[in-house]
């Protein structure tokens, strides 16, 4: 585990906002390919670039994407829609947590630390998965960009976040695995433990660097003394 900030370690959270995609669920296998999914859905073969274009985009900004790249005759409603229609047999039935997230989770409830979920995927489906793996319950709430009206590259989700676990930013925790997420999180005063993610398992260093914390596994975290 990294720590670059040593001043950190004295501190004990009492909360944590935990990213979904990528951190708690092993599910960016399936968010890598719905772009290129839904592009030839409608007989377009998709850019080269697509991936790095939809990277930091909220769901509501990739579907203005597609609406203004390809000049698609949609709603950005419609566009969303059909996006949540082809993740949502996967969010149902088969993406798995990461590995140790359950022991943490039931870690931090024996502590009585306050968790919430801040994601840029559809509330519904995501409360699914959350329930189909029996950890719903565990979390006081499930905030979306779509609810915010912004994506994560502005930090009105997290900031949203802390005002409705009733704490400060100094007594939460933000758990992420996107660089540009982490960036905009710690822009805004919190400390971010970023987590790794295979798919930007090339960029590790820097997000050791941006991170107050970094993490392969949540094994990791558990045996650090952080929370009250």
């Amino acid at each position: 585990m990294c720590r670059e900030n040593k001043e950190v370690e004295t501190i004990k959270y009492k909360g944590i906002i935990f990213d979904l995609d990528g951190t708690l669920l092993d599910s960016i296998p399936v968010w890598s390919k719905v772009g290129e999914k839904f592009l030839e859905s409608q007989g377009i073969a998709p850019p080269p670039q697509l991936k790095k274009a939809l990277k930091k985009k909220s769901l509501r900004q990739a579907a203005e994407y597609f609406i203004e790249t390809f000049r698609l005759d949609f709603a950005a409603d419609e566009i969303i829609t059909r996006i949540n229609n082809i993740v949502e047999h996967h969010y149902k039935n088969t993406i798995p947590l990461k590995p140790y997230v359950r022991e943490f989770l039931n870690y931090l409830r024996d502590k009585n630390v306050k968790m919430c979920i801040a994601t840029a995927s559809n509330k519904e489906l995501v409360e699914r998965a959350l329930d189909r793996h029996g950890i719903l319950s565990y979390f006081e709430f499930v905030l979306t960009c779509e609810e915010v009206g912004v994506g994560k590259d502005q930090p009105d989700i997290f900031i949203q976040a802390v005002q409705r676990l009733g704490l400060n930013i100094k007594d939460v925790l933000i758990f992420e695995d996107s660089i540009h997420c982490i960036k905009t999180a710690k822009n805004a005063g919190f400390k971010v433990v970023g987590v790794y993610e295979q798919s930007a398992g090339d960029r590790v260093k820097e997000m050791k660097i941006l991170s107050d914390y970094f993490i392969y596994s949540f094994q990791e975290i558990k045996n650090m003394d952080l929370f009250v």
